[in-house]
Formats: structure tokens, sequence, C-alpha cells
């Protein structure tokens, strides 16, 4: 298992390479953001990577441990408005990254398989909310009762599904 400076470092580096091969996106009025998409995408994936509990627990643990790596790291409100804004590049960087990171063999997929709850809405939300016929009700010992989808990963560790 890699240490957190080099998965920072190396997810970063491929995020930035990924980032530069789209077109910029079109300016908009305001002030410019704190971090960069590249940044934003490296953080995004790290708090997936490292399983928080929440996005608050990762906020306190990002601005405890990484602010060394990310000195312009803003309010956790601020933070999550980037996120959002960044969503197109960091679901096409998901995708790219499972590209990469798919094995040669075909067969290596169903050797083993490992599902993981990634929670879109609180369990006891009444409504369908936004992902209708999309997400479950599910039960992970990460989670606890959850509302969303699973992730399928391969004996590698690399996602290549997503399910209710």
């Amino acid at each position: 298992m890699l240490d957190t400076a080099t998965f920072l470092t190396e997810l970063y580096v491929m995020a930035d390479d990924f980032c530069k091969s789209r077109p910029l996106p079109a300016p908009t009025p305001g002030v410019a953001p704190s971090l960069s998409c590249a940044e934003v995408l490296t953080l995004s994936i790290f708090g997936q990577w490292r399983h928080f509990a929440s996005e608050r627990d990762f906020y306190r643990w990002a601005n405890r441990h990484l602010r060394s790596y990310f000195p312009a790291l803003p309010d956790r409100s601020q933070f999550n408005r980037l996120e959002r804004a960044c969503y197109e590049e960091l679901v096409a960087f998901w995708q790219h990254l499972t590209l990469q990171l798919q094995p040669d063999d075909a067969t290596s997929y169903y050797e083993a398989l490992d599902a993981t709850g990634v929670a879109t809405r609180h369990v006891s939300r009444r409504g369908n909310g936004h992902l209708v016929g999309e997400v479950n009700k599910g039960l992970a010992s990460r989670l606890g009762w959850y509302k969303g989808l699973a992730h399928v990963q391969s004996v590698c560790g690399v996602v290549l599904d997503f399910g209710a």
C-alpha cells in the first residue's frame, strides 16, 4: 500500500495531465477558484480512497493533514461547491482511470469482486430523489443503512461498474 504523500503526488500528476488534455472551460464571472480542477479531482478521489465516514470527516482530516499539500484549501462549503462545479470532469477522470487500470486479461474480472456502498441520499428521506430507478436501499459496514449505489471492483481494486 502506498503512503499518503506518494499516492497524492501520483494522483495529482495523473489528474493534472488529464485536465490539460481536455478543453478549457468557459470563463465565469467572479473571483477565480482557490483550487484548480486537478486539485479538486485529487482531493475528491482521495476522499473516496481513504473511506471517510462523511464529507465533513474528510474535510476535517484534510484540513489538519493536507494543508501543506494544498495551502489554498478553502472552507468546507466552498470546497463542496468546487466539487460540484467539477462534477463532469470528475466522472470523465474516473472513467479515464478505470480504462488505464483495467487488466489485460478479461478473465481476471471475475476472479473476485467486492462491492462498496456509495450513499447518494439519507435512507430516512421520503420521496424518490433525483436518481429514480438508479439507487436502492442497502446495508454497508462502513455506512450502515444507506440509499445509493454499490460500486463493484476487481481483485486489483479497479472500479468496474456501478449498480443499484
